[in-house]
């Protein structure tokens, strides 16, 4: 079968592979149909590393964690085929501590598809079968922004999002419009903070009550105002940069979805590091969560995004694609 292999960084190739043959016990033999672009993709193929967690085998590789599929062999699944499916992507070591507490996603040991263990990009795919989920009537571009749309929902259950809650949302790509769209749709007042204006205009035409760019001091000046003085209840970070945490008001939750390296502080001297903060990845239970309807969007079930590439950011090289969020 063809895939596109990145072999080392830098290095991409589309070539004849060995596919899956029969269905394995347990699997489900998948072809992908969409596969979006993350920009954990972009740290994978540029040789970026560091970035990324989990098991340290990379290359070679075939990347593709975002994927809308159709099933081709069922295998013993019970799934049907022809019925086209989400992927989560994520395999948990379900031996260490956050795993015996049902916190997989921080897991220090797991692997996702696409990234430790070949993904979307092939003409066929083989997964355990615990990782997919049918998504109905969706189409194949929504359902491969499940995966990433299930960041955002649960960004906002480990954040306890309350109804009429004022949220102060830092960054306006694709994971802070998602999650922009979900607090909203749960009854929540959104202030959304990004420095492109075309993307500050995108997350007003979405609900945010209030766009804003600035410097901290201004920015931390407008969230007192907008929040009576109190600071904000709820910050979700989500554009990478972690001093912006510090505006929470006192008592304030701080999920991040951001992707960063350092060590951050805030002002009450607690310090946290990338994977401490409530919020990184996304637990099983929030995939099919999200394939609940939203209120139609100009493709019917679902809302289509496209945003301009933010200049020196390689995260944002491609269309938006936004849908199919849920009340968490």
């Amino acid at each position: 079968m063809l895939a596109a292999v990145t072999r080392s960084p830098g290095e991409m190739v589309v070539e004849d592979v060995s596919g899956p043959g029969r269905a394995r016990a347990g699997h489900v033999i998948v072809r992908p149909e969409r596969v979006g672009i993350c920009g954990s993709d972009f740290h994978l193929f540029s040789g970026d590393v560091g970035a990324l967690s989990g098991t340290r085998d990379f290359y070679p590789r075939i990347q593709g964690h975002e994927v809308s599929a159709i099933v081709e062999d069922p295998g013993d699944s019970g799934k049907t085929s022809g019925e086209r499916v989400a992927i989560w992507p994520l395999l948990p070591c379900g031996d260490c501590y956050p795993c015996r507490i049902g916190r997989p996603n921080v897991c220090p040991a797991f692997r996702l598809v696409g990234v430790h263990l070949d993904g979307g990009l092939a003409e066929r795919l083989e997964v355990p079968a615990g990782l997919v989920f049918g998504v109905g009537d969706l189409d194949p571009d929504s359902a491969c922004f499940v995966e990433p749309t299930s960041v955002a929902v649960h960004a906002l259950v480990r954040g306890r999002l309350r109804p009429g809650e004022q949220v102060v949302m830092f960054g306006a790509g694709p994971i802070g419009l998602a999650t922009l769209v979900a607090a909203v749709h749960g009854g929540a007042r959104v202030l959304s903070v990004d420095p492109v204006a075309s993307r500050r205009d995108l997350a007003k035409r979405l609900g945010a009550e209030v766009v804003a760019w600035g410097s901290q001091a201004e920015l931390t000046e407008l969230a007192r105002e907008w929040t009576g003085g109190e600071g904000p209840p709820l910050i979700v970070e989500t554009s990478g940069e972690a001093g912006v945490l510090a505006g929470a008001g006192q008592g304030g939750r701080l999920p991040g979805k951001g992707n960063r390296r350092d060590r951050f502080e805030l002002r009450d001297g607690r310090g946290f590091r990338r994977g401490d903060k409530p919020g990184r990845g996304q637990p099983l239970g929030h995939s099919p969560a999200v394939l609940a309807p939203f209120p139609a969007g100009p493709r019917g079930r679902g809302v289509r995004i496209r945003d301009e590439p933010a200049a020196g950011r390689h995260e944002d090289r491609r269309d938006r694609e936004l849908s199919q969020l849920t009340r968490p």
